[in-house]
């Protein structure tokens, strides 16, 4: 068991006083749960969200309480780099394979302006490219099955998962290898963090997702 669920308010308040003197792309997987799993700071920045939702919309802020709000633009080091690169991947190669690559050449400091390395990272990704895509076809087939015909689809929707975490974790120590991990996981940041965001409405929902990140981030890479 991770230590940051042993002592919450103790842990989270070291390691984010250390973490923040640390580019987003440098935090720990650890770093990010106990950040996220802070009631404290969750409440900042729910109350943070509304208040800037207020200003844009010209009124004053409303009560806020539970959940969280994850605002890349704001804390872009409460994701985790596995997240960033299926969002990457999901954007590049699944949803806008014409022109994202575009939008990455907007945001990055220097990875992927050439074709070459683009193409490369279109080429090791492109297994996982498509098991996102089967998944999201077979979410798809599941809300329109009869309830009889779901736990079948559910069983084929594991069994890709299983494969994007395999597919996921060979991609990523490839790309590391061939660009540098601090070189790559900074261009994750710098390209998906900007407009990535998340709501949560129950501390419930935060704490799941921190599990389920932190497998992906323990098994898949």
């Amino acid at each position: 068991m991770r230590l940051w669920l042993v002592t919450i308010a103790t842990v989270c308040f070291s390691v984010s006083a250390e973490a923040q003197a640390r580019a987003p792309w440098q935090w720990s997987a650890d770093d990010r749960a106990a950040a996220l799993s802070d009631p404290a700071q969750r409440s900042k920045r729910v109350k943070e969200h509304e208040e800037r939702k207020a200003k844009r919309e010209g009124r004053s802020p409303h009560e806020t309480e539970g959940g969280d709000v994850l605002d890349g633009s704001m804390h872009p080091e409460l994701f985790f780099p596995t997240q960033l690169y299926r969002s990457l991947v999901r954007s590049a190669f699944v949803k806008l394979p014409t022109i994202y690559h575009l939008v990455v050449q907007q945001h990055t400091s220097d990875l992927f302006l050439l074709p070459a390395d683009w193409e490369y990272l279109r080429s090791v990704s492109a297994e996982y490219a498509g098991l996102i895509a089967r998944e999201e076809a077979l979410q798809r087939q599941r809300t329109s099955s009869p309830k009889a015909e779901r736990a079948q689809v559910d069983r084929e929707i594991a069994t890709v998962q299983r494969d994007e975490c395999r597919a996921m974790a060979t991609a990523l120590r490839t790309l590391r290898a061939r660009f540098g991990r601090e070189r790559f996981d900074r261009t994750l940041y710098e390209v998906e963090t900007p407009d990535l965001s998340m709501r949560f409405s129950h501390s419930e929902g935060v704490e799941l997702h921190v599990k389920r990140a932190l497998a992906i981030e323990d098994n898949c890479q």
